[in-house]
């Protein structure tokens, strides 16, 4: 089933279809309810436009032989972390620029505070997943590998 109008453009929703049942749960099924959101990076309506529009370049060209991706490596990107921190001081009129190895040490410490809440989100997961004497985690995780 293509979901897409006759015309090929979204319709306009009004509050007359969303008050109609009958209306509302087309919109529903038809997932037209997020559609305005497609023009939102990292909506879910955004990905899921992406992902057709990758979905068809495949059909047309075949499976990729060469795949790549870029990172714009924002934790090495010294001004654009030393605007971050003048902005979230509140923008004094006083700010001292940090010298980049402020900033390394910055970044390390974050990184540290993350690779601990995860570690602690692990642990807490685990404990739900695996209460003492049910199971082994080690069967969970060759389950998981299975699929």
């Amino acid at each position: 089933m293509r979901k897409v109008k006759p015309n090929g453009e979204p319709t306009n929703i009004t509050a007359g279809m969303l008050q109609d049942e009958g209306e509302r749960n087309a919109i529903i099924n038809q997932e037209n309810g997020f559609q305005f959101m497609r023009s939102i990076r990292c909506s879910p309506a955004y990905w899921s436009l992406r992902r057709s529009e990758l979905m068809a370049i495949i059909r047309q060209f075949g499976k990729p032989r060469f795949f790549i991706t870029f990172s714009a490596a924002e934790m090495e990107w010294y001004p654009f972390l030393w605007m971050l921190d003048y902005i979230s001081r509140g923008c004094p009129e006083n700010y001292k620029r940090p010298s980049p190895e402020e900033v390394k040490l910055w970044t390390k410490e974050k990184k540290k505070k993350k690779e601990r809440l995860n570690s602690k989100r692990w642990c807490n997961l685990r404990s739900i997943l695996f209460p003492k004497g049910e199971g082994s985690e080690e069967s969970f995780i060759l389950t998981i590998w299975s699929f």
